[in-house]
């Protein structure tokens, strides 16, 4: 298209220069009208690659080389606003505000669309927090399982392990062989039966309790039962929610047994040479110990007491219901005991109140410094006097505490002797018979 030509008359101040000259007021100080010829030649304006459209009012043009655009269009492509002061005959310039600043609804769509993204924001957050908690707690079942796993795995060394531990436990000939899961164990032990039978009730729940220890150290929360076998099963056991050992189902040892095994383990009794034996049933049983008389009367009542208490310990853990009595004899009935119903040994005398006295010296002959003898007058199954001598220098070298206990000790041992009788406990002055200065 060919160029077009017009002569056409400017102000100054309607047009920028392609180079950025501006006819501003100081190049023009009085009013002044100049014909000038303008080339249009379909000019086009980019700015940062894109096109900028204009209508035919606004095309630019050329004038001596020169190329003119209307600054107002100009301004616009820069977001700068553009304005004419008709007073002051001069163009202002300014920069506009952020873009939407004046527009309200603009505004008020954007900040819609914030608090829109916003909550998108929190509703995600509170989705990735589920999610990573949901992510724990598989995590945490999946070494649960993996632990469990690898103790169902090792139930098999367990068993190795309880055999290296036990298998010659009391030369039982013992064999452990465990079934089920680290929740739900049986156990199943294999013995020798006379050598079994040959244990104490106390020590075969001792030895199950220990191999049911170890099984809770490794398996806490396992429900534990079995049973202890020969040919045939001997005994079988449980396991209470503390962890405690129950034995049962095992017929009782016969009174013959049961005799062999109190006398392998209480004969000899230090210099007493005891022997032991039994009579009756398993309801009903009697005991007769045979001893040294002299040696019986070196051991204080209490050691007798002992003794005595763990033969009845033994017989009522293998017959729990049986009433149990007892002799104790020499050539002749030495003293006799029989057992509460909470399986408490009392132990009473059968021989002159006169060698209750010299029981007494035994035990009490000599107490924290002060010497004391004893001499009894009374009847055993009505009124028993304890009559002590001593100085009263020695009794009043003990404090008032010593002499309280001393009454106390020798009325408990009294009493002891003589269940059924009263009891009533004199101190005399050694040196001077005739009167009491204590009583108990």
């Amino acid at each position: 298209m060919k160029s077009k030509k017009k002569t056409i008359a400017l102000t100054a101040v309607s047009v920028l220069t392609a180079s950025g000259v501006i006819f501003s007021q100081s190049a023009y100080a009085a009013q002044a009208t100049k014909a000038l010829e303008a080339v249009y030649n379909n000019i086009g304006i980019t700015y940062n690659g894109t096109a900028i459209s204009y209508d035919a009012g606004s095309e630019p043009f050329m004038i001596n080389g020169t190329t003119y655009l209307p600054l107002r269009l100009v301004g616009a492509a820069l977001n700068k606003n553009v304005t004419w002061d008709g007073t002051n005959k001069r163009v202002i310039i300014a920069d506009n505000g952020p873009a939407g600043t004046g527009d309200n609804s603009t505004l008020t769509a954007l900040n819609s669309q914030i608090n829109s993204l916003n909550q998108e924001l929190t509703t995600t957050k509170t989705s990735i927090s589920s999610k990573n908690a949901q992510i724990t707690s598989l995590q945490a079942d999946i070494e649960k399982l993996k632990a469990q796993q690898s103790k169902t795995v090792d139930l098999d060394d367990m068993e190795e392990e309880l055999n290296d531990r036990y298998g010659d436990y009391k030369k039982t000939d013992v064999e452990i062989s465990l079934k089920g899961d680290e929740d739900d164990i049986t156990v199943r032990i294999d013995v020798n039966k006379s050598k079994w039978r040959d244990l104490t009730s106390s020590v075969k729940k001792d030895f199950v309790q220990d191999i049911v220890d170890d099984l809770l150290n490794e398996y806490e929360d396992a429900d534990i039962s079995g049973g202890i076998y020969d040919s045939g099963k001997l005994e079988s056991f449980s396991v209470s929610s503390s962890g405690k050992v129950s034995l049962s189902g095992s017929p009782a040892m016969d009174l013959d047994e049961m005799e062999d095994e109190l006398k392998d383990e209480y004969d000899r009794y230090k210099k007493t040479s005891s022997r032991i034996s039994l009579s009756g049933d398993e309801d009903d049983i009697t005991v007769r110990i045979d001893v040294n008389k002299d040696g019986w009367r070196e051991l204080s009542t209490a050691t007798q007491r002992k003794y005595l208490q763990n033969i009845v310990d033994d017989l009522r853990a293998e017959y729990e219901d049986a009433k149990i009595t007892g002799k104790i004899y020499d050539s002749s009935k030495l003293s006799s005991f029989t057992v509460s119903s909470r399986g408490e040994v009392n132990l009473s005398s059968d021989v002159d109140i006169e060698d209750i006295g010299s029981q007494l010296t035994n035990d009490f002959g000599s107490y924290y410094g002060a010497t004391f003898s004893f001499k009894l007058e009374g009847k055993a199954d009505d009124s028993i006097t304890v009559k002590v001598y001593v100085t009263k220098k020695d009794w009043d070298s003990l404090s008032s505490y010593r002499q309280s206990s001393f009454k106390s000790d020798l009325r408990d041992d009294a009493f002891k002797f003589f269940p059924d009788a009263n009891v009533y406990g004199y101190v005399y002055n050694k040196d001077d018979t005739g009167s009491y200065f204590d009583r108990f």
